[in-house]
């Protein structure tokens, strides 16, 4: 093995151990919920797709706000985002 074969060798071994491996984000996670500027986790009431005409208006209405994701919920789902 050549004097240059064997650099790049160890500077390739360098650079793995250094490097921490890229996280991958969960695709479902990052479509339905948001990041806020306080890094809490912002979702979307369920119940707004079907069924509309039995639910009375003051429950459709507060469908519409966003709602947060919290306590224990909340720090496992945040993993799913690592890089928000």
């Amino acid at each position: 093995m050549s004097r240059e074969a064997r650099t790049l060798d160890t500077k390739k071994a360098k650079r793995s151990l250094y490097n921490m491996p890229k996280l991958k984000t969960n695709k479902s996670a990052k479509k339905r919920l948001k990041l806020t500027k306080t890094g809490k986790l912002r979702r979307f009431k369920a119940g707004r797709r079907h069924l509309l005409t039995s639910k009375s208006s003051n429950r459709k209405r507060g469908m519409r706000k966003s709602a947060l994701v919290e306590g224990r919920l909340g720090k496992i789902t945040k993993k799913l985002l690592p890089y928000g």
